[in-house]
């Protein structure tokens, strides 16, 4: 059970405030064919398709053998007169474009064919659904939420449409209806990892920590191969201060997935809260290499300042708290600064 005093209670609930959708999961993939049984599978993207580009205007040629005169007048003339660009023609078949668009990783695009499919009267559920999904991943998501919340109930035994709107709510800070979503889900797919998942992000936006860490546990055994549980109930333990529980959660984490910059930059918070900042420091350098965001450098900056070039572990353990310690103030500080990470 997770235990906490009331001072640091408080000190978590306003870390909270800043962490409500902190354990956003890795991009929503396509279902496999057999999600749902009138669910076409997607269509595998081709490879070296071009866009067809956009129709250049056509430009009057000037006669080199008119007079300076005219020439200039004309050139004048001609570079006020309003010219019109053909816009990009839709293709035939918008929903195999627009598959291909989200398979290919062109949000933006895919978003804008299926929306036209769906328009002409082209599209059939799974073609809302990744329409849904573009919305979402594209910053849209009131649209995200209008299309996901009809095919959430719509589509039997599909657990994408009710998971992916749980996340969309969490996005949106809807936890009740993050919960209404993810309820459902767990009624088609009880035991899946990323059902549980979701349903511990949306107990860690209530606050709970205990049913929050449970979700997360039983995530993780039900797909162990999976980062994200590991990384989440890590956060759980970071923030009530038991930070070498943390850190073993977050090396799971990374040895599942060796790229996943947000569990490497936790991994550096929670050892260096444990005393090991050579370990932090090295950490850091890590989830600057591979994603580089401002959060990173400032980080690792932060944590190389704190260990001199060439000294050993036990020469620079004392400037680092003491680990699973009461750290009700660097709790705080961690919700504001970095809620969106985990």
């Amino acid at each position: 059970m997770i235990r906490t005093t009331l001072p640091r209670l408080i000190a978590i609930q306003l870390a909270l405030l800043g962490i409500a959708a902190c354990t956003v999961e890795e991009p929503a993939r396509a279902p496999a064919e057999t999600a749902a049984r009138h669910v076409p599978a997607p269509v595998d993207a081709p490879g070296g398709e071009t866009v067809p580009a956009a129709t250049a205007p056509l430009v009057e040629q000037v006669s080199v053998t008119a007079s300076p005169t005219v020439d200039a007048e004309r050139t004048v003339d001609d570079a006020t007169e309003p010219t019109e660009t053909t816009p990009e023609p839709l293709p035939d078949d918008l929903v195999a474009a627009g598959r291909r668009a989200w398979a290919e990783g062109d949000r933006a695009r895919a978003a804008m064919l299926l929306e036209a499919a769906v328009e002409r009267g082209e599209a059939d559920d799974y073609d809302r659904y990744l329409l849904g999904l573009a919305y979402w991943k594209t910053g849209r998501l009131d649209q995200a939420e209008a299309v996901l919340v009809d095919l959430a109930w719509s589509m039997d035994g599909f657990v994408g449409a009710p998971l992916n709107l749980a996340r969309v709510r969490l996005d949106r800070g809807d936890v009740k209806g993050a919960q209404d979503a993810v309820e459902r889900a767990l009624a088609i797919a009880p035991d899946a990892a990323d059902v549980l998942n979701v349903l511990g992000r949306v107990h860690l936006a209530r606050g709970d920590l205990d049913a929050a860490a449970d979700a997360f546990r039983r995530a993780m055994e039900a797909d162990p191969a999976n980062p994200w549980p590991a990384n989440n109930l890590g956060y759980v333990h970071l923030i009530v201060g038991e930070a070498r529980k943390a850190s073993g959660l977050f090396e799971q984490a990374v040895a599942a997935d060796p790229g996943l910059a947000v569990a490497w930059h936790n991994l550096a918070l929670a050892r260096e809260q444990a005393g090991d900042l050579p370990g932090a420091r090295d950490a850091a350098r890590t989830a600057a290499e591979l994603r580089g965001e401002e959060r990173d450098l400032a980080t690792l900056a932060r944590l190389e300042a704190l260990v001199p070039a060439g000294a050993a572990p036990d020469a620079v353990a004392e400037a680092a708290p003491d680990a699973d310690t009461d750290a009700s103030a660097q709790v705080v500080a961690l919700g504001r600064t970095d809620g969106g990470d985990e």
